[in-house]
């Protein structure tokens, strides 16, 4: 999408800061030397930073000194290979020694290509300055390490990757809700163990299956799991555990075997069917839905104490 739109910037990104507009500027043009390094070795495809459309005041000076020597040292002999008169030479040595004019924030501002860079220059609430160099293409791990390294040196220079803090911080709810979910079936097996004594398993095993074998076949298909797969695993284990304690209660009578039925089927059209979904939330959360109540319905009336009453 990126190529076919013309659009290689990259979702992360770096921020410079300075105590004013000048410093913020000169802090960007430092740090885009070891941005070039890694351009030279191939570790970067490119950049966008504000110092290319207008650099330091330091910097334009710098390069003005440089113009001045080179036509210092060549005036001479583009004069006599044009053939330019003595006046006219002479005009061209004072336009060469005169001060131009230097490229301010204020008359920078006026120009089309700010409109890139809004509110650049216009001081945060801490009286800093700061602003954005936008990265091109993709960034291998070698190269986030190299530039997070190069902005931990530098506390004027920030790395930061939105996408990648959102996928950082669902990893740990992952992490964190998988834990809960494990003592969650712990303590449950706990307190039916009062109730059930050593026909606990009769009740526990369809849920604890059914959430084994759906949480597997996400995996497989998808390759991993994430936290929406873990949610829908709360709601496959609530179900599987409310028909496995109703047929044990009933002692598998054909009314609560019917009401059980009913209420997964309506599960699965309700959360089920989310599988089928080309939206990746609604499908991790019906990938697990649709297999675990299926097979939670299909192992508990095998569970049971006694077989299912007839009419």
């Amino acid at each position: 999408m990126q190529q076919a739109l013309g659009n290689s910037v990259n979702s992360a990104f770096l921020i410079v800061s300075g105590n004013s507009a000048e410093a913020m500027l000169e802090n960007e043009e430092l740090f885009r030397l070891q941005l070039d390094a890694l351009i030279q070795n191939d570790k970067l495809v490119g950049y966008q930073a504000i110092s290319q459309s207008i650099p330091s005041l330091q910097r334009q000076r710098q390069n003005i000194d440089l113009v001045k020597q080179l036509y210092q040292a060549k005036l001479d002999s583009y004069a006599q290979a044009i053939g330019l008169s003595a006046q006219q030479k002479a005009i061209a040595n004072n336009y060469v020694q005169e001060n131009p004019p230097t490229l301010s924030p204020e008359r920078w501002s006026t120009l089309a290509i700010s409109a890139q860079w809004p509110g650049v220059f216009t001081p945060h609430s801490t009286g800093e300055y700061a602003s954005i160099i936008r990265l091109k293409g993709h960034l291998s791990e070698d190269s986030i390490q190299q530039l997070q390294a190069a902005a931990a040196t530098d506390h004027n220079i920030d790395y930061v990757d939105q996408i990648a803090d959102i996928s950082a911080t669902l990893a740990r709810y992952r992490t964190k809700v998988a834990d809960w979910l494990f003592v969650a079936y712990g303590i449950i097996t706990v307190l039916l163990f009062f109730r059930y004594r050593l026909n606990v398993w009769r009740v526990m095993l369809p849920p604890i299956a059914g959430s084994i074998i759906s949480l597997a076949c996400a995996v497989f298909i998808n390759g991993g799991y994430n936290i929406f797969n873990l949610v829908a695993l709360m709601l496959v284990f609530g179900i599987g555990l409310d028909m496995g304690i109703f047929l044990q209660e009933s002692r598998g009578s054909a009314h609560t075997w019917l009401a059980v039925s009913l209420s997964t089927l309506t599960s699965l059209l309700a959360f089920g069917l989310l599988a089928l979904s080309k939206t990746p939330v609604l499908y991790h959360f019906g990938i697990i839905v649709l297999p675990g109540l299926l097979l939670i319905w299909l192992l508990s009336p095998f569970m049971q104490t006694s077989r299912l009453e007839t009419q």
